[in-house]
């Protein structure tokens, strides 16, 4: 069992699927939101998680049926705290802000994945880390997200996981460490050469 922290939930839902299949495949996940997203909680804190319905087939857990989240919180650092896998979805355009305000709040060792469309985010990334000094955490980006689901209120209808998935780290060299982390949630989860790889297959 890993202990996940899952950061964000956009209108693609990837957030909330990701939180519902990992609690669904017997991890502990612990769920924040960012602040224009918290009109969301009071609903998922009042059911507790989220009921998952739909074809199990679109989820590495294999399974629907309500999935309680080990912690709703109200902060990303609460949501943060020991958590060594971290998904994020965020607002592309927003990854960086959003990103360097929790660098903080990190556990130590930490591997955080970015789980949204977009381009380079290991690599525009890993400089703010650096900068200051927290180069125990490592960041990983794919081609892709996982998931694709749809949300209504905190119901969560998986409609599509992607197979295949390769992940990179900046520096290319970390990312068997980082996969040490991410296969125990993303079972299917290679390495790529580097972030070349994944930017270049964004595109």
């Amino acid at each position: 069992m890993s202990r996940v922290a899952v950061i964000g939930n956009t209108a693609r839902a990837i957030g909330a699927a990701c939180a519902a299949d990992f609690t669904l495949s017997g991890h502990e996940v612990r769920f924040a939101v960012f602040a224009e997203q918290m009109n969301q909680l009071p609903a998922i804190r009042q059911a507790g998680g989220f009921s998952v319905e739909g074809d199990a087939k679109h989820l590495i857990s294999q399974k629907t049926g309500f999935a309680k989240l080990a912690k709703i919180c109200d902060t990303t650092a609460e949501a943060l705290k020991d958590a060594e896998a971290v998904v994020i979805e965020v607002d592309i355009r927003q990854l960086e802000a959003k990103f360097s305000a929790m660098i903080p709040e990190f556990a130590r060792g930490a591997v955080v994945h970015v789980q949204s469309h977009g381009y380079w985010p290991a690599a525009r990334l890993t400089p703010h880390l650096r900068r200051a000094g927290r180069g125990d955490v490592l960041v990983t980006e794919a081609p892709a997200p996982t998931h694709a689901a749809r949300i209504t209120g905190t119901v969560v209808t998986p409609k599509g996981l992607r197979k295949g998935i390769r992940i990179a780290t900046a520096p290319a060299a970390r990312a068997n460490e980082a996969l040490a982390v991410l296969k125990p949630l993303f079972p299917d989860f290679e390495a790529a050469t580097s972030v070349m790889q994944t930017g270049l297959e964004n595109l």
